[in-house]
């Protein structure tokens, strides 16, 4: 009897072990498959004639030329790359699979930067040489790469605010194109050269940008690469965040920044940040722009100021918007 209790004991834990293999690689199998069906769940945008297909590849993302490590706790640090959902918005985006251009004439091209999927933006008229690069992150080497694919020279180096995935690049890129200006709003410039207000400190990692050369202010018309920009500050992510609003052919394009995301919009609960005049600055500024407008974000998708208008829960009709 004691064999056979003993042969029993042993099938059983022999079935347990098979079980736990069985969940085990399940559970693997689905943590692999997870990323591919939640891209494959994205809207996608439809694309304009002669769109061409790109996504700037994916990966950890390896410290910028000129990024300092402060000496903080490894936590700190590998807390700092963990943190794949961007804190920089209410909500977690997805980046489309595109690269989108109004054919007729401009090009407005996204590379995103891990570990935040921040995007920046390559911006260049049609049969220019020139281009304006927005808003460079934490993987500049994917910007530059692409610019010298595309045989373009950077005209101007544009932040729409100083929090550090926006900025991290600045440096890498002036070392490549050191007479393409850095250019900032004038009430966010000193986040620039300050850890603390860049937020980078908070990370464990005290990033610093070269400063500005150039400043610009709300009202303005900023011009470079044969771009005419009108300038906006819209506070409330930042106190002096700005964005860019291209009126030169149909649609109108705005590159945004922190401001308006598709679906949401930028954190308020910064230093200086301000959910009431975010939301007036982006009803007085973006939704008074015609409805085709498209909206280049920080994070996420690319979206149109009549969607947002429609379907946004914090700024737009179901949050009582009534433009």
């Amino acid at each position: 009897m004691r064999a056979l209790g003993d042969a029993l004991l042993s099938s059983r834990i022999a079935r347990c072990l098979v079980e736990t293999m069985v969940i085990f690689t399940m559970v693997v199998v689905t943590i692999a498959l997870l990323p591919r069906a939640l891209n494959r769940s994205q809207p996608s945008f439809p694309a304009a004639k002669g769109v061409i297909a790109t996504r700037a590849g994916h990966g950890r993302a390896p410290l910028p030329r000129g990024a300092k490590i402060g000496k903080l706790p490894y936590a700190s640090k590998s807390s700092f790359l963990r943190l794949v959902d961007s804190p920089w918005g209410f909500a977690t985006h997805l980046q489309q699979p595109t690269r989108a251009m109004n054919p007729s004439q401009l090009n407005v091209t996204p590379v995103v930067s891990m570990p935040f999927d921040e995007n920046a933006y390559v911006v260049w008229l049609e049969g220019s040489a020139q281009c304006l690069v927005f808003d460079p992150g934490l993987e500049p080497d994917k910007i530059i790469d692409f610019i010298n694919a595309q045989g373009l020279e950077p005209a101007a180096i544009v932040n729409t605010h100083g929090h550090a995935d926006h900025i991290a690049g600045n440096e890498a890129l002036k070392e490549c194109w050191p007479r393409a200006p850095l250019v900032i709003g004038a009430n966010e410039a000193a986040f620039l050269t300050d850890p603390v207000l860049n937020l980078s400190a908070g990370f464990g990692m005290e990033l610093i940008s070269p400063p500005a050369d150039q400043t610009v202010a709300h009202g303005e018309r900023f011009s470079a690469a044969g771009l005419e920009l009108d300038v906006y500050e819209i506070p409330g992510h930042s106190p002096g965040h700005v964005v860019f609003v291209w009126r030169g052919g149909s649609p109108h394009h705005v590159l945004g920044g922190d401001v308006l995301f598709a679906g949401s919009i930028g954190r308020t609960d910064f230093p200086g940040g301000s959910l009431a005049r975010l939301t007036q600055g982006i009803h007085q500024h973006l939704f008074t722009l015609p409805d085709d407008t498209l909206v280049w974000p920080g994070h996420g998708p690319r979206t149109t100021v009549g969607e947002e208008k429609r379907r946004n829960p914090f700024v737009g009709r179901p949050a009582g918007y009534r433009g």
